[in-house]
C-alpha cells in the first residue's frame, strides 16, 4: 500500500504534486520479526484496543498517531491490533477511535484503550 507523504519542509507550504506535477508518494513501513516480538512482548500478546489475544505473526501494527498526521515508526508510536480493530480504527488517531468506540457502545478493554480512558477523565 503506498500513501501520499504530508507535511513540508520548514514553512514552506505542502506541494502534493511534487516536482513538476508528479504525487510524491512513500512505500509503507514492513516491520520485521524484531520489532513484531519487542511489541507482543510489551502488549502482552492482546491488542491494544479491544485486549483480546493476537499471535504475533496475524496480529497487525498500527499506528497511535498515523503516519498522514504526524506520527512515525518509532515503537513509541506503534502497538499490536488486531486486524478487526486496526480496520475499523482506520486512519484515525487512537484517541478518536476510542471515543467514537465507546460513544457506540463497543467493547474496547485493551490496555492503550483503558489508558485512554483514563487519561480523558482525569
Amino acid at each position: 500500500m503506498i500513501d501520499v507523504v504530508k507535511g513540508g519542509i520548514g514553512d514552506e507550504p505542502y506541494d502534493p504534486r511534487g516536482i513538476m506535477g508528479q504525487t510524491v508518494r512513500r512505500k509503507r513501513t514492513k516491520f520485521g520479526p524484531a520489532t513484531r516480538s519487542r511489541l507482543a512482548q510489551r502488549d502482552g500478546e492482546k491488542c491494544a484496543y479491544c485486549g483480546k489475544g493476537v499471535s504475533v505473526d496475524r496480529a497487525t501494527i498500527d499506528h497511535v498517531v498515523p503516519l498522514k498526521m504526524g506520527g512515525d515508526n518509532d515503537t513509541g508510536n506503534l502497538v499490536l491490533a488486531c486486524s478487526r480493530c486496526n480496520g475499523k480504527k482506520g486512519s484515525m488517531d487512537a484517541r478518536s477511535y476510542v471515543r467514537l468506540s465507546i460513544d457506540r457502545g463497543e467493547h474496547v478493554s485493551g490496555w492503550l484503550a483503558r489508558k485512554i480512558e483514563r487519561d480523558d477523565t482525569a
